[in-house]
């Protein structure tokens, strides 16, 4: 038989070994570890003690070692290095303890199956073998699988070849995998792998760390849920600093198949904090479902994610295989979500130099339901959504504020939809100028014709901004222009529509003097082809208690067309109260609050006058024939006509002038002023 030789130099000498006998050598260096079980007693052994093993010796480097279901033992020593460990009942480390595992065996450096570890002293796992397994496995347990830190854990995955993550959640034949963080840790993977990455089952993470520093960002991920259900529980705080070049920090990005769907979920109910630097490529958190495969985060706790995010997808991406893969973000009440990017420079142009903070692809499912608070703030945009496909839902207790525009992509196949519901608040606040900075365009709130599409849907919308032709919708709700009562309590809309109807819809504006967007709020009307409907909208105004009206005339624009092309004003507001001295008018291109001096205008009518128009003319009657001197003023004071007259019906013709004016009469036996509408 012919014997197939394999050629080596050893020692300087040629020598020829037979293939068979070099595979042998191979697996012999693992194959060969040695199997060392626990034998002891099932409370209160101690790991030291060469008794309580199989074989009569305490574990040694080369030997893998099991500790079966019921049983606990203590680690009190230095136990030197040993090649893996797997645990079904519970090992616990003092902190005198020392154990050191160097794995030259194909498996999970630490395998917990159904078991528990407290470490109190220290553990350190280091990958000797080019694999995938990872450092700490919770995995295929019946039981709950749990590893406890408050000593120190150091766990080294770099090896190259090496493509294991840190800790893996795999949870799959029932219970909860739970890794509890604490005392002192150093986590490093694989290359562009994750310390923690949960696969299937239930997976949770407790405990306080935070994991590098504004002067060592990492570079690598911090968590990936390929399927199941991953928890950050209550108590939970983690903060990380990261660096990455390639792949996303926390990455949700399971598939499935058209006769098995995929889930894969995140709940936050803890605090995750996420800080990157300039370096980073990718994104804070990345939605990334296959086919038949839904993408899940369910935030009831506080999410902050900052810093500069080079890629398109910005800090938050909902991104997806096609059609059928879906990408969801609850934010549930009492959850705090905030996405910063400090990367940008325009809110109207693509690509690296947008900076969103929350982005969903086109022709992809994703879907955003708010009921907590969601802050979105960029040097760029704040928000790119995609088509038809993508949804936004402020709902009832939600709260959204951007910092600057919304837009859609100019790829998008048909325009994506926000809903801003009944009991749900949308602040739009914005920059006033069109450029500060290096942002261009700043002042839009929503920008990018037919791509979005917001309807204020029983909602409350606030702030100042821009909003491009036909990107909003008021349809029923609160439109409140500014902040209440915090740092800029006044603001200015600037809306641009095909059709504007308000007249199911509530004006809310304060006055606090009459300039717009500084000292009162105001709503300008851009460039539109229909008319702009007031007809029966309720009208809330709030007076700023420390202004003062002028004492003669103050004139306030509360809604104006800005163009020769703005729509026409129709319709007059529902029954208003104004305070004494108030009065509304209305004309196609204004509608404006009138103030004069209230005892200039409600003083005595010594001249028993009756004052009143119809048609194009104004009707004075006196009561007795002493001649008076009448004059018909514009709001800021102007004289429009002056003539003289005198006892019963006197008639004036006033062709041309539309609006609300001032009639003073002025005679021997006193003087009486009225506002009239002409």
């Amino acid at each position: 038989m012919k014997t197939n030789k394999i050629t080596l130099f050893f020692n300087n000498r040629l020598v020829s070994l037979s293939i068979l006998a070099v595979v042998f050598m191979f697996f012999s260096v693992q194959v060969f570890a040695q199997s060392v079980n626990w034998t002891g007693p099932a409370t209160g052994g101690d790991w030291a003690s060469a008794g309580n093993w199989s074989g009569g010796k305490t574990p040694a480097a080369t030997d893998s070692v099991f500790i079966g279901s019921g049983n606990q033992v203590t680690l009190s020593t230095n136990a030197g290095v040993i090649n893996n460990m797997a645990i079904q009942g519970k090992l616990v480390v003092t902190s005198s303890g020392i154990l050191a595992i160097e794995q030259n065996r194909n498996s999970a450096l630490l395998d917990i199956q159904g078991g528990e570890v407290d470490n109190a002293g220290s553990i350190t796992l280091t990958q000797k073998l080019a694999n995938i397994n990872p450092g700490i496995a919770l995995a295929d347990g019946s039981a709950n699988s749990t590893f406890k830190n408050t000593g120190t854990l150091s766990i080294n995955m770099s090896l190259t070849g090496a493509t294991g993550n840190c800790v893996s959640f795999k949870q799959a034949s029932g219970g909860t995998a739970t890794f509890v963080l604490g005392g002192t840790m150093t986590f490093t993977p694989a290359a562009a792998k994750n310390i923690f990455s949960n696969l299937l089952g239930n997976g949770q993470i407790d405990g306080t760390a935070v994991i590098g520093s504004a002067t060592a960002y990492q570079n690598y991920r911090l968590l990936q849920v390929a399927g199941g259900h991953f928890t950050i529980l209550p108590n939970a705080n983690i903060e990380f600093y990261c660096g990455l070049t390639t792949g996303a920090i926390v990455m949700i990005n399971n598939a499935g198949t058209a006769i098995l769907a995929s889930t894969a979920t995140l709940t936050n109910n803890g605090t995750l904090m996420i800080h990157a630097n300039s370096a980073v490529t990718s994104n804070a958190i990345q939605f990334s479902p296959g086919a038949f495969a839904t993408s899940t985060l369910a935030n009831s706790g506080t999410i902050i994610a900052d810093g500069a995010y080079i890629s398109a997808g910005g800090v938050i991406s909902c991104a997806g295989t096609d059609a059928t893969s879906y990408a969801v973000i609850n934010n549930l009440s009492g959850g705090m979500l905030s996405a910063t990017n400090t990367y940008g420079t325009s809110i109207t142009t693509g690509g690296t130099t947008s900076g969103p903070a929350l982005t969903a692809s086109n022709t992809k499912n994703a879907t955003v339901n708010n009921a907590g608070v969601i802050s979105l703030n960029s040097t760029g945009r704040c928000m790119l959504f995609g088509g038809s496909l993508c949804t936004f839902n402020n709902n009832s207790g939600g709260l959204v504020t951007v910092t600057t525009a919304i837009t859609g992509s100019s790829s998008n196949t048909g325009a994506c939809n926000i809903y801003n519901n009944t009991g749900a608040t949308f602040d739009f606040n914005v920059p006033v100028n069109p450029n500060v900075g290096t942002i261009v365009n700043a002042h839009y709130a929503i920008h990018n014709a037919s791509k979005i599409l917001f309807t204020n849907s029983g909602g409350t919308v606030t702030g100042r901004g821009t909003f491009m032709t036909g990107l909003f919708v008021p349809s029923t709700g609160t439109i409140a222009p500014g902040n209440g009562n915090g740092a800029t309590p006044y603001g200015l809309f600037a809306i641009n529509a095909t059709a504007l109807d308000f007249s199911k819809s509530t004006l809310s504006l304060k006055i606090g003097g009459n300039s717009a967007g500084v000292n009162q709020d105001q709503i300008n009307l851009g460039t539109a082809s229909a008319a702009v409907n007031i007809s029966g909208t309720a009208l809330n105004l709030t007076f700023d208690p420390v202004y003062t009206p002028a004492n003669l005339v103050d004139s306030i624009v509360l809604i104006k067309s800005t163009s020769s092309t703005a729509p026409v004003i129709t319709g007059n507001f529902a029954s208003t109260s104004l305070p004494t001295g108030w009065a509304l008018n209305y004309t196609p291109a204004v509608t404006r609050l009138i103030y004069t001096t209230p005892n200039a205008l409600q003083n005595i009518n010594m001249l028993n006058a009756k004052i009143y128009a119809v048609d194009n003319q104004l009707k004075v009657s006196l009561g007795n024939d002493v001649p008076a001197d009448l004059k018909i003023m514009d709001l800021t004071g102007r004289m429009m006509i002056e003539t003289l007259v005198k006892g019963q019906n006197n008639t004036i013709t006033t062709d041309g002038l539309k609006g609300i004016f001032i009639v003073r009469l002025k005679t021997e036996n006193g003087d009486y002023s009225q506002k009239i509408s002409l």
